[in-house]
């Protein structure tokens, strides 16, 4: 195909009401004005729980860091260090395993806990629900990253969606440098969001999911 034909080509895939749909969106969710001062109720609150993470009040079980085989710990290492670093954390990771047992996990989703160095399991998932949603029948375990939007809008304000997606972007690099400096397998997969949001017990409503880090084979 020559530069004529892709140019053509291009033009004729543009769809005009997306871009400006996606435009829209865009202004919406950016500043025009400087940011007034904040209520002092307001920031208290957030210097309070700016590095918290949010956790499931369903709770099955702890499992701590000891216990959890090293490709695991890597993940974990990386996650809380790039955490760590941020002033604030509006992003909910969430590690989901999809076979009977991974790296000394077992079946079912798990939050973080960086205060106790330990996952908190919140739920058991049905294993063969969990293979329909990866059409990619080789993904084992699956890390992923929702942005918290009630937190991010009472911080961020009409910014919230943007740093939101920022954090996400920081984290997904810090995972994917750390896989590859510790030769983690990686895998691409085709998730529905919402059914699998759904499945995994978080509220879509308020939890957004931004990107699903996946991940195959036995470690």
């Amino acid at each position: 195909m020559n530069n004529f034909s892709q140019d053509v080509y291009f033009q004729q895939g543009i769809s005009s009401a997306e871009i400006v749909k996606i435009l829209k969106f865009h202004q919406s969710n950016i500043c025009v004005l400087d940011p007034k001062e904040e209520h002092p109720a307001k920031t208290e609150w957030i210097n309070t729980n700016s590095k918290t993470i949010l956790k499931s009040d369903t709770h099955i079980h702890e499992v701590f860091l000891s216990e959890i085989v090293a490709p695991i710990v890597y993940i974990y290492t990386a996650l809380k260090e790039e955490f760590y670093g941020f002033p604030v954390v509006t992003t909910l990771p969430v590690l989901t395993i999809t076979t009977d047992d991974y790296c000394n996990l077992t079946q079912g989703s798990y939050t973080f806990d960086f205060e106790k160095m330990c996952l908190h399991k919140y739920k058991d998932n049905v294993h063969d629900d969990l293979k329909d949603i990866f059409y990619n029948k080789n993904v084992s375990m699956s890390l992923s990253l929702f942005l918290d939007i009630e937190k991010s809008v009472f911080i961020h304000g009409n910014m919230a969606y943007i740093n939101g997606i920022m954090q996400v972007g920081m984290l997904t690099k810090a995972i994917n440098d750390c896989c590859k400096e510790n030769s983690i397998p990686m895998t691409q997969a085709f998730i529905n969001t919402q059914k699998f949001t759904n499945l995994i017990g978080i509220n879509l409503r308020k939890q957004l999911l931004i990107n699903n880090i996946c991940f195959g084979g036995e470690l």
